[in-house]
């Protein structure tokens, strides 16, 4: 049972990471628990910007089942939402006036960027209470990657990033990767990465890749906000979904 994974304490944990599982934290909710305590997380920890991620998988076949996940189940209005693998391609194109496709969520406004392969794309719906600028779209057979500005009233600028790393080619994905942190990090915003990585985050110790994505985090404090395995299978566990935030 994923929700077992909730524990305060994890007595197996390396004590020298111990300040780092405790910054973390993560917690498992189905969308019943988050409802009965989405209010009282959000008023103790006075919290003003929310995002949610979603692998999709193909948006155009799956866009009402999700809507119907976001306004029945969860019920709340996130600031973000970071959609993958939305196999939206340059010969779907919903500006194309030969291709009828409404992506719209009541209340936001949508940017994507489109996959030259059969899966990936990414995109990402803004609540219209904010304002913003796309600062980069980029689009390649390894990854997809779109990345904003966020303006708050606050007069606070918010970078997000959401990205989705296709099954091939992992080099060129850290590459950009390790220039895109190194880039944000120097602007001294905050930053946040939602997206699909297909990084197995605990074959850490074993798996080159897996190990190179943790070093870009940490080199540029960058913070992992999920601690467990977010795809549980009856053999395996898996976490490739992550939200990151820079400290």
């Amino acid at each position: 049972d994923i929700f077992s994974l909730n524990s305060a304490v994890n007595s197996s944990i390396d004590p020298d990471l111990q300040f780092l599982h405790n910054q973390i934290r993560t917690n498992n909710f189905s969308p019943h628990s988050f409802n009965k305590s989405k209010q009282s997380m959000l008023q103790s920890t006075n919290r003003t910007f929310s995002i949610l991620h979603n692998n999709v998988r193909s948006l155009r076949a799956n866009l009402d089942d999700f809507h119907d996940h976001l306004v029945n189940e969860l019920q709340f209005n996130f600031d973000i939402i970071g959609i993958t693998e939305t196999k939206l391609t340059n010969s779907n194109n919903p500006s194309e006036s030969n291709f009828d496709l409404n992506l719209n969520i009541n209340g936001y406004t949508f940017e994507y960027v489109p996959t030259p392969l059969a899966s990936g794309g990414v995109g990402m719906y803004i609540n219209n209470k904010l304002n913003y600028s796309v600062i980069k779209k980029t689009t390649n057979s390894p990854f997809q990657a779109l990345w904003i500005e966020i303006y708050c009233q606050s007069k606070k600028i918010i970078i997000c990033g959401v990205l989705y790393r296709q099954h091939n080619l992992p080099d060129d994905f850290l590459t950009h990767f390790d220039d895109a942190l190194e880039k944000y990090s120097r602007s001294e915003k905050p930053v946040y990465l939602i997206g699909d990585f297909n990084i197995d985050l605990l074959k850490s110790e074993t798996c080159n890749h897996s190990h190179s994505y943790l070093l870009s985090l940490q080199s540029y404090h960058f913070l992992p906000c999920i601690d467990k395995p977010t795809r549980v299978l009856k053999r395996t566990f898996s976490n490739k979904f992550i939200i990151c935030k820079q400290c």
